[in-house]
């Protein structure tokens, strides 16, 4: 038996929910994203992972010949896929992927159409199914997202600086050109 949680605050990662994404071969694609979870959002946290305990609590009992540590947790630290730089050290990350293109709607509860709107960095609130697997001889918890609502709110995740701040010094000099000629064209 599967449960449905509902994560508020969440960061969408690498979102791809408007296009399926092909990640094997062979395989039909899905509509993916990986779902920045903070530290401090401990009642979500603690329910989600609650959650997977208890799936991985019926893989072990249903295959006991798969050791408990071979079983997939799809809980990371953001260390865990290079992320720490972007999110911090206290951030857990979560990989989500659904067959049905989930419903996307806005904090005032208006479907999201536009796919700019869902892009790295959007803060949403999801539901997501935490459901067991035995597949080809492997077993894990798997994350299934249902549905997003936008925030509207946007996470900087960019760890380089901005087009603005790289050009400084340029832009600077561009404007007192600009106003040396026009000074130089009134006089």
């Amino acid at each position: 038996m599967s449960k449905k949680c509902v994560l508020k605050e969440v960061v969408l990662l690498f979102p791809h929910l408007f296009v399926e994404e092909k990640t094997r071969t062979g395989f039909e694609g899905k509509y993916t994203t990986t779902i920045g979870i903070a530290g401090s959002n401990a009642s979500d946290l603690m329910e989600l992972k609650d959650a997977i305990e208890e799936e991985i609590n019926k893989i072990a009992e249903s295959h006991p010949e798969i050791p408990r540590s071979e079983i997939r947790n799809p809980l990371m630290d953001s260390s865990e896929m290079n992320l720490e730089e972007m999110l911090g050290e206290d951030w857990k990350t979560m990989r989500t992927a659904t067959r049905q293109r989930p419903d996307i709607i806005d904090a005032d509860g208006d479907v999201v159409l536009n796919p700019a709107l869902v892009k790295h960095g959007a803060v949403a609130s999801v539901s997501v199914v935490v459901r067991g697997y035995f597949f080809d001889g492997k077993a894990g918890v798997g994350c299934v997202l249902n549905n997003v609502m936008l925030s509207g709110d946007y996470k900087n995740l960019a760890y380089r600086r901005s087009a603005q701040e790289d050009f400084k010094e340029l832009l600077r000099a561009r404007k007192a050109q600009r106003e040396g000629e026009r000074t130089s064209f009134l006089d």
